[in-house]
């Protein structure tokens, strides 16, 4: 249940349990282990969208005609700071995965172009490039991955493999943290593999604004986007777009609304009516989290409890590993172990996966993430501020207990 919460006076939190009972939400019988997937809005924040949503209802035409798009471009400017882009590169779109679309809907793709994924591109880009294939005549092309990852380097080589024998390949859609497997692709080298090749590239960025430093501008990609509802506070349905200033004239929304040819920004601004209250709070999620401590404080937190939730599900359950990611290609807040399985109680495929995830959720109340990966279970656990260690051994005892 809501209940009113500010932090004006500046005290600082413990992050763990001092900050979860303070400034989050979240069921307390519930142990969340999954932020990646949906996030968790403080409380600080929720009650700026609540207070923007009553200046809605308290007069809509005045916050329509009036007071969003001020407020939009004042977010635009914060998240921009934010992410290491000028404001007029950025925009905001409802989620990462429109990317796809409005990024490939504008490269006009003929009969035997080339679109480039790989093995481990999300589900849902996976599924734009086959649509756009269908409609356009255009070819997949795919780079498979095997784990263990052997290298940065090879990941770039294997890259540079398929683009030399393969010209007609017009657009590279590339993750920048894979999900569910969480590497951590090199981001810079490939984009600028792509710019030598004429190559355009889409990232899929969802899960790194607030869990991996941006430098948008400094990296020229062609389209980025990057959920602000996962890692960076902000509530559901905000994610960044960032767009080359060469793409932007030819680059539309998915809805053409009243700011038809007025200008990238403002095209992407007016989609008809909508809630604007997310994107407003975007950017008071870039002042929660430097109020907090910053990113540095919020990384190292992370990843020291990371670490220490390694060093103990490798010590207690027995037959695991972790899945294999060069430590320079790790996601720094998302672990992925094997899940040992000595009952067979669980097909290592995906429904053998969701019926695990769905015992843990339901029965232990543990919200973690499970999937099938080259004929193998694996288990994805997420660390933000306010989990202790406490939770990742209530994580291994329900293992334990279902598949041991």
């Amino acid at each position: 249940m809501y209940k009113p919460f500010s932090d004006e006076d500046g005290s600082v939190k413990q992050f763990g349990k001092e900050i979860r009972d303070s400034d989050f939400m979240f069921d307390l019988e519930m142990t969340f282990l999954n932020h990646g997937s949906f996030g968790g809005v403080p409380r600080p924040l929720f009650a700026r969208q609540l207070q923007v949503l009553e200046q809605v209802e308290t007069n809509p035409d005045r916050f329509y005609e009036y007071v969003a798009l001020q407020e939009w471009r004042k977010a635009v400017a914060k998240v921009a700071n934010f992410v290491g882009s000028s404001p007029s590169n950025l925009t905001f779109i409802a989620n990462a995965t429109s990317n796809g679309t409005i990024a490939l809907q504008s490269l006009n793709l003929q009969k035997s172009d080339g679109i480039l994924i790989t093995n481990l591109t999300h589900e849902s880009l996976n599924f734009s490039a086959k649509h756009f294939a269908k409609q356009t005549g255009a070819e997949i092309h795919c780079i498979d991955f095997i784990f263990p990852l052997v290298s940065k380097q090879d990941i770039i080589d294997k890259y540079r493999q398929i683009l030399n024998q393969t010209p007609n390949i017009k657009v590279a859609i590339i993750d920048h943290i894979t999900s569910p497997t969480a590497v951590r692709m090199p981001i810079k080298e490939l984009i600028d593999l792509c710019r030598s090749k004429d190559v355009k590239s889409i990232i899929d960025g969802a899960h790194a604004p607030g869990q991996i430093p941006l430098q948008l501008d400094d990296w020229q990609p062609d389209f980025y986007s990057g959920n602000m509802h996962k890692w960076a506070f902000s509530p559901r349905g905000c994610a960044i777009f960032w767009v080359h200033p060469e793409m932007q004239d030819r680059v539309k929304p998915l809805i053409v609304s009243h700011n038809y040819q007025k200008g990238f920004q403002l095209e992407f601004f007016q989609q008809a009516t909508r809630d604007h209250a997310p994107f407003i709070i975007a950017g008071a999620a870039t002042e929660y989290i430097d109020r907090i401590g910053g990113m540095a404080a919020i990384t190292e937190y992370n990843i020291s409890l990371r670490d220490k939730a390694v060093e103990y599900i490798l010590n207690e359950l027995k037959d695991t590993e972790l899945i294999g990611i060069p430590e320079d290609l790790r996601s720094p807040f998302l672990t992925i172990f094997k899940i040992p399985e000595s009952q067979n109680k669980y097909e290592k495929n995906m429904n053998g996966a969701k019926l695990l995830r769905r015992v843990l959720f339901v029965d232990h109340k543990l919200d973690v993430a499970t999937f099938a990966h080259q004929d193998q279970l694996w288990c994805r656990f997420t660390i933000h501020i306010y989990n202790q260690f406490e939770d990742i051994i209530k994580m291994v005892k329900a293992i334990q207990k279902e598949c041991l």
